[in-house]
C-alpha cells in the first residue's frame, strides 16, 4: 500500500489529514501530528513558521540524539515456536490449543469487536468515538473488511471472538492496525500471543522475510506490554517525538516549566501531567536544536572573508561581513 492509499483509507474512516509543504499531517482538534506516525519528518524553518501557524502544537516524529519512544519492530523470515524461550512456547502452545483462529465474519466483527473495545478502552482509560460509537465502528470495519490490503485474525473461544488482529503492508513494512483482546479468560486462552504467533506466520508463509511493526509507544519505565513485545521478539528501535508549539502556547509552557523546576525544585516529575509537561518540553527543545543548526549550516564562508547567509525571514539572500 503507497501512502496515499493509506491517508484515502483514514479520510474514509473519518480522519482529517492535510498536506503541508509536502508533508502530511493529521489533525485532531487543536494538535497535528505528522502521518504515517512510524515515519521521521525532516523539518525546516519554513515548515515550522507554517506548523506554528496552523494548530496549538503539532507533534513529529525525528532523528535526534535524545530519545523519548519505541517503535517495536519484527524483522524475520522464520517464526517457529522452538524459537522462543520456554515460558513463551508454553504460551503459544496453550492459546493454539484453546483457540480457534479465523478470519471473522463481518457481523462477529463488529459485534464481538465492538464489545472488546470497549473492554479495553475501559482498561487503558481513554475514549475513541471510532472504536466505540457502533455507526462509526461499523463503517470502519465494513472498509476494512471488504478490501484486499487488510490482514484480518480473530481468535475464537467456546463460540464467541476474544482478540482481534488486523495488519496492512504500507511501503514495504507491515503495520499492526488493531490488536485487542477479551480480557475474560485471557490467562487460559492467550489470545493475543496465538494471533500474533499465527498472523506472522501466514505472512511469512506468503511474503517470505518481513518486517512488522507494533507501533509507537513512549518510554513509561518498565512496562508489561513492551516486555510482551520482546517476549515475541519485536525489537525496540528509539526514535525522537519533536514538538512545535504556537507562540500562544510557547510562552506560558517555558513560564510553567520554569515555575517547577527553579520554584517546585521539581526534578523528578511525579504527576501525569507534570510528566506531559516535561516531555512536550523537551521536544519543544529538540526542534529549537534543529533549526539552530540548520540556521548554522546557511552561513557558508567565501574566499574573501565575506558569509552569505540565507535570511530566514525570506527565500533571498543577503551579504553579512
Amino acid at each position: 500500500m503507497k501512502t496515499e492509499e493509506q491517508i484515502k483509507f483514514y479520510q474514509e474512516w473519518g480522519f482529517s489529514i492535510k498536506n503541508i509543504d509536502g508533508i502530511n499531517f493529521r489533525r485532531q482538534g487543536l494538535k497535528l501530528s505528522s502521518f504515517p506516525p512510524e515515519e521521521h519528518i525532516t523539518i525546516n524553518q519554513k515548515l515550522v513558521r507554517k506548523l506554528k501557524r496552523r494548530s496549538l502544537v503539532t507533534s513529529i516524529l525525528m532523528d535526534e540524539p535524545r530519545k523519548d519512544m519505541y517503535e517495536f519492530i519484527l524483522a524475520t523470515n522464520s517464526y517457529a515456536i522452538t524459537d522462543f524461550y520456554k515460558k513463551t512456547r508454553y504460551n503459544i502452545k496453550k492459546s493454539l490449543k484453546n483457540c480457534t483462529f479465523q478470519r471473522p465474519s463481518l457481523e462477529v466483527l463488529i459485534e464481538d469487536g465492538l464489545k472488546i473495545n470497549l473492554q479495553s478502552l475501559e482498561k487503558q482509560h481513554r475514549k475513541e468515538k471510532l472504536l466505540t460509537d457502533r455507526r462509526q465502528w461499523t463503517n470502519y470495519m465494513t472498509s476494512v473488511y471488504n478490501s484486499s490490503e487488510f490482514n484480518i485474525l480473530g481468535a475464537f473461544y467456546e463460540g464467541r471472538m476474544v482478540g482481534i488482529l488486523i495488519a496492512y503492508e504500507a511501503e514495504g513494512k507491515f503495520n499492526i492496525l488493531k490488536a485487542f483482546i477479551d480480557r475474560t479468560n485471557s490467562t487460559l486462552t492467550q489470545p493475543m500471543t496465538g494471533l500474533l504467533y499465527s498472523m506472522i506466520n501466514n505472512l511469512i508463509s506468503k511474503n517470505g522475510a518481513i518486517a512488522i511493526s507494533y507501533g509507537m509507544h513512549q518510554f513509561k519505565g518498565k512496562s508489561s506490554l513492551n516486555d510482551f513485545k520482546r517476549r515475541l521478539y519485536f525489537e525496540p528501535y528509539t526514535a525522537t517525538r519533536g514538538y512545535i508549539l504556537n507562540p500562544l502556547l510557547s510562552f506560558p509552557l517555558k513560564l510553567l516549566v520554569f515555575y517547577m523546576i527553579k520554584i517546585r525544585k521539581v526534578h523528578s516529575p511525579g504527576h501525569k501531567w507534570e510528566k506531559e509537561v516535561i516531555r512536550i518540553f523537551q521536544g519543544y527543545r529538540q526542534v529549537k536544536a534543529v533549526l539552530k543548526r540548520e540556521k548554522e549550516t546557511l552561513k557558508a564562508p567565501s574566499s574573501n572573508g565575506v558569509y552569505y547567509e540565507k535570511d530566514s525571514r525570506s527565500e533571498a539572500v543577503r551579504l553579512t561581513a
